[in-house]
């Protein structure tokens, strides 16, 4: 089967301020000690990391279970074995519990019909592993053909790219020791060229492998010679990725190819013609196949020859003798459109099976030449889910059928190019209950106005109320399309438990072809990160989830993806999964692999192209003063493909700037794991997804944490005109909760706050001094005006107390933020219009805790009765104060606020007016605008009084046993000598 793109060995990297360029020699990193993959210091750092990781995980009661239930599903034997037909037999790779490292083995097709098939075990690498004691990993076989008598294993030591490749007699079952060709440990291509001769392209000594660390040579290797005689063939560059050689013995026809790829995307091909090498006319970036006497070409790129211009995504076919005498004249077998791509295709005896994405969903055509024309047919395939299909083999028009998706575990189906029927072969069992699970197609709208889409696994009828636990991953790159597949680990850890799955299909993939691929590349990169970031957003607009509760997972490049959301969005996620990041994109080039990519990010060496990269590398990015989502890292030492000091450097990075990270996984799951270092561990251990909120405590927490996402996102939040209404109806929601305000519709009321603030966000959106003051009043109306209804209820009335405290803790740090810095025109115009004030709200006090209410109940209820008495006085005054200063319009272009006595508001150049505002008594204070200085003003002395606030009133409400609200709230405000500067908000009788 030949599959678009063709990759090399390796499928590449398994991953708002904007940092200037850095120059070519940059500063000394203090981690590259990190790098020392295995270096005792590094592991012993690592192995540090590690204990943290899993004593933290581990405390979770849900570890265990969730452990188990994973571990039974991976060691199932319940498992489809795959299979491929060599020779006379169907040949299978097996692993289980009682075969660690696996079984190679094989049987008939009628024996593989059967609900237990006979296998005939062929090699035992448990038995290998223990008899040469090494650490084998099965890497594959390349068979010698047509015969399928000899083949070439490929064997890694813990299972990295290099491998040790051996020649094995499938007759006798045994290693060919007698003159058998054998290769020692590399990154070895091989290919047969006949049963006596052999193309290797491996590392030869110095000189023979590229930057990338691949082969650069290939040579032919006879039997019966020393390795280092074989006659070289073709020698590609140093700065090249590699060259490799691969052989089509298929139809009758042999054919010999030497392919150099002198970036990941682009090279050329030769065709081998005696000793003579044939270099193909084709472009580039296009990938070469062969069909009977056909030659085939995949474009990457729009090609104009032979007075025709074919779309890049294209697919040609042409006799191989026309081609080779000059003939350009190609039939397309495939027409790529807006939103359809080609997948792949493979080949039968007489057909060509294509397999087509449109709008992210497979569909297959069959391709028939007949009467000196291509016919084209559609083949029934499913409405969601992926489908791969493969020839048996070349001597027949059977196919192999895989069908998976989401919520149907895949099935293997045998079928005949001609007829209907197909036979299902083998079936998963369902691994997780899908009962009330269903499978939606939605779209973003990218910061470009690009449309990108995405797939949601969620419950039938989700509550659109922004707290479903959401994990989201994305990957991004290298024209690698995100299809639907079964993942029995995400069923039964996430999707059973309540969770919502969601996959991305950013650019930088090859959903819809080469176009939506190369929309990404290098200083494109952005776009990718762009359309990630718009599918987060619009699941929070669409109410799946919100921020503390939408959580984000992707490996290797989808890993520098998560570095990137890391680093450039921390407010938007509340958990991050980083797996085998490329994150040091400074010096990624320089680490294994990493040069092969080149093409896909730049060069980090060429100033021009750093220019670009260290705008999103994540590792240059990270920024002391940021608060960071939690984030686990994993890795392994035995990739030799990404670097593990990747995400090695970039957890030692943010715990030694002492970067605040947040205290939770933010409602992702019920529990809340302490403050802390980033987690990290390294790749091999399954860390499992939390639950979804449901006990009671999971409860609070999770309402904590939305009432906190409410807040700052009323304050810091997108468009206004996405809820015009919202106030309105926010209010209405509470309205109509107010009976219901108890601990397990704490969301729905944390919800309704988030519509009433949503509407303020149509103040202007610079004026961030006058929305937080604003919104730190709304809220501390709104949940007063719930708390008689709420105290009537038996549940635990100190969670609203909680809920309150951190929403007000983080306003007023937003408030304080704001106030240390200058104000300009348009903020002081709207400071002065709005009521720079605060609502001190009427305490929740705890049922239970009785006798502590009633010490301080005496001392509480003088305060409130004088609270209530000067309200009332200062109301009307208020109202007077609001009109007369939104008036004074004009005053738009005076620049700062200072204390003036009890002068009134004063305009430069006018005379004073007697006004007075609100909270004025004993001490009268007035306002006056003055035109150049830039000072701060009473606004930003109320502004700090609010965060004191906080601490004082609310905090002291919520450890009021310890102390009464007078020694800690109200007498700290007599003593600033400020509480005549607050309009102080509805009060409850009661307490």
């Amino acid at each position: 089967m030949q599959r678009i793109p063709t990759l090399l060995a390796c499928l590449a990297a398994l991953l708002p301020l904007m940092s200037p360029a850095q120059p070519a020699s940059a500063p000394t990193d203090p981690y590259l000690w990190l790098e020392d993959v295995q270096g005792e210091r590094a592991l012993t750092w690592a192995r540090e990391q590690n204990a943290l990781t899993q004593r933290e995980l581990e405390a979770s009661p849900d570890f265990k279970p969730i452990y188990d239930r994973l571990l039974s599903i991976y060691d199932s034997k319940a498992r489809i074995p795959a299979i491929s037909k060599d020779g006379a037999y169907y040949y299978n790779f097996w692993r289980d519990a009682e075969h660690v490292r696996g079984l190679w083995r094989r049987t008939t097709l009628a024996e593989y019909r059967k609900d237990s098939p006979a296998w005939e075990t062929v090699l035992d690498l448990d038995a290998l592993a223990s008899a040469e004691k090494e650490n084998w990993v099965w890497k594959g076989a390349d068979w010698l053909r047509p015969g399928y008598e000899r083949c070439l294993l490929h064997l890694s030591r813990g299972g990295g790219d290099a491998v040790v490749v051996r020649e094995f007699d499938a007759a006798t079952k045994s290693f060919v020791t007698d003159q058998g060709f054998n290769l020692p440990e590399a990154k070895t291509g091989v290919s047969w060229g006949d049963r006596d001769r052999l193309y290797v392209a491996t590392n030869f000594g110095p000189g023979s492998l590229t930057d990338s660390g691949y082969a650069r040579v290939v040579r032919e290797w006879r039997r019966g010679t020393p390795l280092g005689a074989a006659r070289p063939v073709f020698e590609g560059a140093a700065t090249d990725v590699s060259v490799r050689s691969w052989v089509s013995e298929r139809f009758g026809y042999h054919r010999e190819f030497i392919r150099r790829s002198i970036t990941f995307f682009t090279g050329e091909t030769h065709l081998r013609q005696g000793d003579k090498l044939v270099r193909l006319d084709v472009p580039a970036d296009a990938q070469v196949g062969t069909f009977k006497e056909f030659i085939t070409v995949t474009l990457r790129s729009a090609w104009t020859v032979g007075g025709k211009t074919y779309a890049a995504g294209a697919l040609l076919l042409a006799p191989w003798d026309r081609f080779l005498a000059g003939g350009r004249d190609f039939a397309v077998l495939f027409q790529p459109g807006p939103r359809t791509s080609l997948a792949g295709f493979t080949t039968t005896k007489s057909h060509l099976i294509l397999n087509e994405l449109d709008q992210v969903r497979n569909r297959l055509y069959l391709v028939t030449y007949e009467g000196g024309a291509w016919r084209r047919m559609p083949m029934d395939t499913p409405e969601f889910g992926s489908v791969s299909v493969s020839s048996v083999e070349e001597e027949s028009d059977d196919y192999f059928l895989n069908v998976a998706g989401f919520l149907t575990p895949s099935s293997l189906y045998l079928g005949t190019v001609g007829t209907a029927k197909r036979e299902l072969l083998k079936q998963l069992p369902a691994f997780f209950d899908t009962a009330g699970l269903e499978v939606a197609q939605q779209e973003a709208v990218s910061k470009d106005g690009t449309r990108v889409p995405y797939f949601q696994v969620s419950r039938k009828g989700l509550r659109l109320d922004g707290s479903n636990p959401t994990l989201l991953y994305g990957y991004g790159g290298f024209e690698i399309s995100m299809t639907p597949t079964y993942s029995a680990g995400t069923g039964a850890a996430w999707l059973e438990r309540g969770g919502v799955y969601v996959l991305a299909n950013i650019r930088g993939g090859g959903e819809f072809g080469p176009a939506w691929h190369q929309a990404a590349l290098k200083e494109n990169r952005q776009r990718a990160y762009d359309d990630f970031i718009a599918i987060g957003e619009d699941l929070i607009a669409r109410r799946v989830t919100s921020t503390p509760h939408l959580g984000i997972m992707g490996g290797s490049n989808g890993g520098l993806l998560m570095g990137v959301m890391l680093t450039q969005r921390p407010d938007l996620f509340g958990a991050v999964v980083c797996q085998v990041p490329l994150l040091d994109m400074r010096r990624y080039n320089q680490l294994l692999a990493g040069a092969s990519w080149m093409g896909e990010y730049g060069n980090p060496d060429v100033p021009a192209e750093w220019a670009y990269i260290s705008r999103y590398s994540p590792y240059q990015n990270v920024r002391p003063d940021a608060k960071y989502p939690r984030v686990l890292f994993t890795t392994s030492t035995r990739d030799d493909r990404v670097h593990p000091g990747h995400a090695r450097k970039m957890a030692a990075k943010l715990e030694a700037q002492g970067v605040r990270l947040a205290d939770a996984f933010r409602g992702i799951g019920p529990r809340r794991p302490p403050a802390g270092r980033p987690t990290f561990q390294t790749a091999g251990r399954r860390s499992p997804h939390q639950q979804a909120p449901g006990k009671r405590q999971a409860r609070a927490h999770a309402a904590e944490d939305d009432l906190v996402a409410v807040v700052e996102d009323a304050l810091f939040g997108g468009p206004a005109e996405r809820h015009r209404d919202a106030r309105r109806a926010g209010v209405a929601v509470l309205a109509d909760r107010h009976d219901e305000l108890v601990v397990r519709d704490a969301d729905a009321a944390a919800h309704g706050l988030e519509d009433a603030f949503v509407g303020l966000v149509r103040h202007d959106p610079r004026d961030v001094l006058g929305l937080q003051v604003l919104a730190h009043e709304r809220l501390l109306d709104l949940l007063g005006e719930a708390d008689d209804r709420v105290l009537e209820h038996r549940g635990p009335v100190h969670l609203q107390v909680e809920i309150l405290q951190v929403a007000a803790r983080r306003i007023g740090d937003g408030i304080e933020r704001a106030a240390a810095r200058p104000l300009d025109r348009l903020e002081l115009r709207r400071v002065a219009r709005q009521p720079h004030v605060v609502q001190p709200v009427a305490a929740r006090a705890r049922r239970e805790d009785r006798r502590a209410r009633t010490v301080a109940e005496e001392k509480r209820r003088a305060v409130v009765l004088g609270i209530r008495d000067a309200r009332e006085e200062l109301r009307g005054d208020h109202d007077q104060v609001l009109r007369r200063a939104a008036a004074d319009e004009r005053a738009a272009h005076l620049q700062r606020i200072q204390p003036a006595g009890a002068r009134g508001v004063q305009v430069e150049g006018q005379r004073p007016r007697d006004a007075q505002l609100p909270g004025q008594g004993a001490r009268h204070r007035g306002h006056r605008l003055v035109g150049d200085e830039r000072r701060h003003d009473d606004a930003v002395d109320v502004a700090r009084l609010h965060a004191r606030l906080v601490e004082g009133v609310v905090h002291g409400l919520h450890r009021e046993a310890r102390r009464s609200l007078v020694d800690r709230g109200v007498a700290a405000f007599l003593d600033a000598g400020e509480v005549d500067h607050l309009l102080l908000g509805p009060v409850r009788k009661r307490f």
